[in-house]
C-alpha cells in the first residue's frame, strides 16, 4: 500500500481525494481566470465544510435558505446582493480591488443598497450591516 493509498483509508484522505477530484473536473476550463476562481472556491467551501464539520441538515437548511432568496429576487429586488452586502463580500471585494487611500478617501461611501427607484448610501458600514442583518432575519424567518 503505497502513501497516497493509506492516506485513502483515513478520514481526512477521502475528504481531501473529493477536493483534488472537483479541482481535476476543472483543468479544461478554457478561461484561465475563471478555471482560478472556481478552484479557489472549491478548495474554501470544502474547507469551510471540513472545518465546522457541515451536517447533512445544515446543509439542507442553507439550501432552502438560499432557494427562498432566490425566490425573493425579481426584477426590483436582488436578494442576493443584499445577501452578499451582509456577510462583508460587496464590501471586501471593493477594498481588495482598491488601494487603501482610495478606500479611506471615500470612507465606504460606495457601499449602496438599491431596491427598487430607490438609492441609499451609508457613511457607516455598521449602520449599513445593521439594517442588513435585520432584513436578512426576516428574509430567513419568512418561511
Amino acid at each position: 500500500m503505497t502513501g497516497t493509498d493509506a492516506e485513502s483509508h483515513t478520514q481526512e484522505g477521502r475528504e481531501q481525494q473529493l477536493v483534488d477530484a472537483v479541482i481535476a473536473s476543472l483543468a479544461s476550463t478554457p478561461d484561465q481566470r475563471l478555471k482560478t476562481v472556481l478552484t479557489a472556491l472549491v478548495e474554501h467551501l470544502h474547507a469551510f465544510i471540513r472545518e465546522v464539520r457541515l451536517t447533512e441538515r445544515e446543509w439542507q437548511q442553507g439550501i432552502d435558505f438560499l432557494t427562498r432568496v432566490g425566490h425573493m429576487t425579481d426584477d426590483q429586488r436582488q436578494e442576493f446582493i443584499l445577501l452578499s452586502d451582509v456577510l462583508g463580500a460587496s464590501m471586501q471585494m471593493i477594498i481588495v480591488n482598491d488601494d487603501a487611500t482610495a478606500v479611506t478617501s471615500r470612507r465606504f461611501s460606495i457601499t449602496s443598497l438599491r431596491r427598487s427607484d430607490q438609492l441609499l448610501r451609508f457613511e457607516n458600514p455598521g449602520e449599513l450591516f445593521c439594517r442588513l442583518r435585520h432584513k436578512l432575519d426576516h428574509v430567513a424567518h419568512s418561511y
